[in-house]
């Protein structure tokens, strides 16, 4: 199994993993030969890139630190959830959102269980969903990526549980937005940004109000706070002013929203996503939780078509969870030319790098 760009895909391939929308339901089910009209069809949907199987990389398997099934229902259960609330014009704010606390505690008891025991904790990129479910994968995976960082930080229990919920509901605010002005793709005028920015405060009230946590609610209040002071709401600067979880939710926050498909540009590697972190680290973030959330980030996915030093091309064929920046390569061109396929590990062989992800596209982040 290979990642290929929706672009790249040619008609008779054949779909490695099955893709989904938000409501949990198959899209396509892995195995499916692909015509030039379902190829079209998942670009038209906001698939950027899709797992592709053939003969040179089957059996290549990706390893997930939470079941696939669990992470497709709890984004069936966000979704519910926001649904619900996007509904409710005519409540006060106190009634809309009753009872909130208790079903994001649900979701999150789940997903923790699976966290809490994982040793290795990688953070890989393999679910494929559709763009218009992105506001539900986003709410899970800023929870996941925050948590993780929790934990690595040594934090109690109960501060860790207080994170994961409140990072899961940190764009709550958002809910109340027009979703004209959420889905709009061409710049927003000055009036559309301030309604934008007051969501922050807005998701801080809510959360409060259902008795949930100040840490909980500082997720919402402070994830676009920035290390320089240029973030909003309130412009808050450094370690003194910006608390905690607003310096993990930034990083968390951040690397999600680049690696996800979005109306105006396809979704960015890993890799592109952590330089980003990096090359921002001291000015948007917090220089300790960049580098801790990077010793955990899988930037190699498996079957991430890649260039070696040596001239080979492979695929990503495994990884060591204690040793990211050395995966195990699945070399299929020596000296351009096919070859039968065959391993190489590169913590074994150390005069071997990786030097490039073929599906880089040398873009602009942002």
């Amino acid at each position: 199994m290979r990642l290929m760009l929706i672009s790249d895909v040619k008609d008779g391939m054949t779909l490695g993993r099955s893709v989904y929308n938000a409501n949990n339901k198959v899209i396509l089910n892995s195995g499916v030969k692909l015509s030039n009209s379902i190829i079209r069809k998942l670009g038209d949907l906001g698939f950027s890139k899709i797992y592709i199987e053939d003969e040179e990389t089957y059996g290549i398997e990706i390893q997930e630190m939470i079941p696939e099934a669990i992470k497709r229902q709890n984004v069936k259960e966000v979704k519910q959830v926001f649904d619900q609330l996007f509904t409710q014009s005519t409540k006060t704010i106190n009634l809309k959102y009753k009872g909130i606390a208790s079903k994001f505690e649900s979701i999150f008891k789940e997903l923790y269980s699976y966290l809490r025991d994982n040793g290795d904790l990688v953070i890989t990129l393999s679910d494929f969903f559709s763009m218009e479910s992105y506001l539900f994968t986003h709410s899970i995976n800023v929870g996941i990526y925050s948590v993780i960082l929790a934990i690595l930080d040594n934090k109690r229990d109960t501060y860790t549980k207080d994170i994961g919920v409140g990072a899961m509901l940190h764009d709550v605010g958002l809910l109340s937005v027009d979703k004209k002005i959420l889905d709009k793709k061409g710049n927003l005028t000055d009036e559309e940004k301030q309604i934008i920015d007051d969501h922050c405060k807005s998701g801080f009230d809510i959360i409060r109000q259902q008795g949930m946590s100040s840490v909980s609610a500082h997720c919402a209040y402070q994830h676009h706070e920035r290390f320089d002071g240029s973030g909003y709401p309130r412009k808050l600067r450094g370690k003194d002013e910006i608390n905690e979880v607003g310096r993990i939710l930034a990083v968390a926050d951040v690397f999600d929203a680049l690696t996800s498909d979005r109306p105006y540009r396809p979704a960015h590697l890993p890799n592109e996503a952590l330089e980003y972190l990096f090359a921002h680290t001291g000015s948007h973030f917090d220089p300790y939780f960049v580098n801790l959330f990077a010793r955990h980030v899988n930037i190699y996915p498996v079957g991430m078509p890649v260039v070696l030093s040596n001239g080979d091309k492979g695929v990503i064929s495994n990884i060591h969870a204690n040793n990211l920046q050395r995966p195990v390569v699945l070399v299929l061109e020596h000296e351009n030319r096919s070859v039968s396929p065959y391993e190489l590990d590169l913590e074994q062989n150390l005069n071997v790098t990786v030097v490039e992800c073929n599906l880089n596209a040398h873009k602009k982040l942002g």
